[in-house]
């Protein structure tokens, strides 16, 4: 079950700009990905068709190894590691697909990084800082208080009181 489409990804995150704010401030799309698309691919041309008229750059980072490794789905009951599986059973091997991710940024006049080391990703920050910059309202804060210590002095109280009575 499930699978990458990765155009529909894209073309979610761009129904979620306010479309009166088209020109009011810069806007990227982060896409970490293997490049993988499993489902959808007919779908991608024209959202970055659309990504372009819209000005919204995708900076593409490529996750895994050309070789393909297995992806990991957690642990079983003893600690052993489980991997994704097909619909035959068999565990999935994932290959990033660096020509899609490239193709993916270079229509949009986005940046595609390699995501195997601290270096490359430390790019992420620098190329999402050429964008528009503009001043964005506060909406205000959240005030939280911790309750735990005063749980904790009526329990405290709570046991002291039984052993005396």
């Amino acid at each position: 079950t499930g699978g990458t489409d990765i155009g529909k990804g894209i073309q979610t995150a761009l129904d979620s700009y306010d479309k009166e704010e088209d020109k009011k401030r810069g806007k990227a799309i982060v896409l970490m990905t293997d490049g993988e698309i499993t489902e959808g691919s007919a779908i991608l041309p024209p959202v970055l068709e659309r990504a372009k008229q819209m000005n919204v750059p995708i900076v593409t980072v490529g996750m895994g190894t050309p070789q393909g490794r297995p992806i990991p789905d957690g642990t079983a009951f003893w600690g052993e590691a489980t991997y994704k599986r097909d619909s035959s059973g068999a565990i999935h091997i994932s290959h990033l697909d660096e020509e899609t991710l490239r193709h993916i940024a270079d229509s949009t006049q986005g940046l595609y990084i390699s995501g195997d080391n601290d270096q490359n990703l430390a790019t992420i920050d620098s190329a999402l800082n050429k964008l528009q910059k503009t001043l964005m309202k506060s909406k205000g804060g959240v005030r939280r208080e911790e309750l735990s210590p005063r749980l904790a002095l009526g329990a405290a109280f709570s046991l002291l009181l039984a052993s005396v009575l």
